[in-house]
């Protein structure tokens, strides 16, 4: 019978064989510089440690507890917001002076938006499912322009989709969680404010800014996909249902958007406490019936069930993003399709000669562009989609008078819709006249769509896009999601260099590593002693290039 090999006695070393020991030792005693390596991966190790502790200790993460239907709890690490933002406005000169100028042009209260979104670590063509996430940020709407910014949307939750799906209401708590601990914090910015400058600067919550998806689960309600597919629509049903056709009723192809009637935050409510008092009367399939009828899911432990939420926040004000309404997966990015659909079905032009076309010496503010059109598709990003309407629409004008004129007319519609849109935030004008010149605009293109591709072809993109010009009058303000997307990119750049999921504050040591790199990029963009021209912004020089 073999004898069991000796193992050390050291704890650093349990489960290694003394030979095995013996051997790494000879083997760094010949390799020094490797011996080095090790010791100072091990310094750093200690010092990210270390950093990690202290901020978690400055933003003040608590643990929370987060209900599963089967009754167990799933903990979720939470920063205090405003300890976040206390922290930022220490280290992030950016967004200090982003936020000195607000408080000095606007009136009191700012406001707080939040943004919510998913993200996937790994390679696009390997992506790391097990490490998707759901992330949290928050912004000031009185920003206005300097909302491009990324560095201004502060990551402040973030918690892996694979607890999420484990709760009661899925992401709809882990928003109320994260809301309720905001306004229920005496200490917290919407209670106490902040001292800036020697002035208490005071703050309100706003309701969401997010992607139809996104706010389909904040809210937890039925969405694209139910019959009642608007959240701001008591009166607007879903495309070919036999409710449409009643009298007062539209569908989402409704062109004209002064037929719309506009859903109250009580007929959302009610719908939630009509389901709470019928859940224990019903069977499973007509109880699933009554939550397809009234548009809404049944969550207690959800947004719609929360008292606290009910006092402060509005779900019928949730907010559309015009990116997602329009270049990602949107209007924009269906109409291009089709069109190129369109060209090469009918032997006009093929991808590729519409591609050579836009990528001949085009240039927008930032250098020349390039696009790739594969499959009747245009292949990229949001920002792609956005920099190829204007050139598609002087393509349709210049090459294609004899061809199709509805759909000629449909795309010059678009581009008409996207340049006002264009105004609207640039110029940072939520006037009357521009967002009802923008509403006329946004019925004149339906009208021409419908006309040239078909009732068939429109998508709930269409109808959530006429909310846009009502939503960007009342906030005075015009939000978008491009620079938070941007944001996502750090985060997931970061992500992907851990891998051990099981750890009890995971999230928010990716969100660590996270701040402390916004604080770095901040800092190397104000590094005045750098060589080259002094850029001013707003007035005030701020970067060398």
């Amino acid at each position: 019978m073999a004898t069991k090999r000796r193992r050390a006695d050291n704890p650093v070393l349990r489960g290694v064989t003394l030979g095995a020991a013996a051997k790494l030792r000879l083997h760094l005693q010949e390799n020094p510089e490797e011996m080095e390596c090790s010791q100072k991966l091990s310094a750093l190790k200690w010092q990210e440690s270390r950093k990690h502790q202290e901020l978690s200790r400055e933003m003040q993460v608590r643990l929370v507890d987060l209900k599963c239907p089967d009754g167990g709890i799933v903990k979720w690490g939470v920063p205090n917001m405003a300890a976040v933002m206390k922290w930022h406005i220490q280290h992030n000169p950016l967004f200090l002076h982003a936020l000195q100028r607000a408080v000095r042009a606007h009136n009191m209260p700012m406001k707080i938006m939040v943004y919510s979104d998913e993200m996937v670590p790994g390679n696009v063509l390997h992506p790391e499912q097990r490490r998707k996430m759901c992330n949290w940020f928050i912004t000031i709407l009185q920003f206005q322009r300097e909302l491009s910014s990324e560095h201004l949307w502060l990551p402040i939750a973030s918690l892996l989709s694979a607890k999420m799906k484990k709760l009661e209401g899925t992401c709809s708590q882990a928003h109320r969680k994260l809301m309720e601990l905001a306004i229920q914090d005496v200490s917290g910015l919407t209670n106490a404010g902040l001292v800036l400058d020697g002035q208490l600067v005071m703050f309100k919550l706003e309701d969401p800014l997010a992607d139809e998806l996104g706010l389909k689960s904040i809210n937890d309600i039925k969405g694209a996909s139910g019959i009642k597919p608007c959240i701001k629509c008591s009166n607007v049903f879903m495309k070919g249902h036999r409710y449409a056709t009643m009298p007062g009723n539209v569908d989402i192809c409704c062109a004209v958007f002064s037929k719309f009637e506009q859903m109250t935050n009580e007929d959302l409510w009610d719908a939630h406490d009509a389901l709470e008092q019928q859940k224990p009367l019903l069977r499973k399939t007509p109880f699933e019936a009554l939550e397809t009828a009234l548009g809404v899911n049944y969550s207690p432990e959800g947004v719609l069930a929360s008292r606290v939420l009910r006092e402060t926040m509005h779900p019928v004000e949730s907010r559309y993003d015009r990116m997602h309404c329009f270049e990602s997966k949107g209007n924009s990015e269906t109409e291009i399709g089709l069109l190129l659909e369109s060209l090469s079905s009918s032997k006009k032009f093929s991808n590729y000669q519409v591609q050579s076309y836009c990528n001949a010496s085009w240039e927008n503010m930032w250098g020349p562009v390039s696009f790739a059109f594969r499959d009747d598709k245009l292949k990229g990003m949001a920002s792609d989609v956005l920099n190829a309407v204007p050139i598609l629409f002087h393509f349709a004008k210049s090459h294609l008078q004899n061809w199709d004129k509805a759909k000629v007319d449909s795309f010059e519609a678009l581009f008409l819709v996207t340049k006002q849109l264009e105004h609207v935030k640039h110029a940072s004008d939520c006037s009357r006249e521009a967002t009802s010149k923008l509403s006329d605009l946004l019925q004149r293109h339906l009208g021409f769509f419908q006309a040239a591709y078909s009732a068939d072809e429109v998508k709930p993109k269409h109808h959530y896009s006429a909310h846009l010009p009502e939503q960007y009058e009342k906030d005075g303000f015009y939000a978008d999601c491009f620079a938070p997307e941007r944001h996502q990119k750090l985060i997931k750049a970061i992500a992907d260099s851990f891998s051990n999921t099981s750890a009890e504050l995971y999230e928010f040591y990716i969100l660590s590593r996270v701040h402390r790199a916004m604080q770095k990029e901040v800092e190397d963009a104000l590094n005045m002693s750098a060589k080259g021209k002094a850029v001013e912004f707003q007035g005030e020089p701020f970067m060398r290039w």
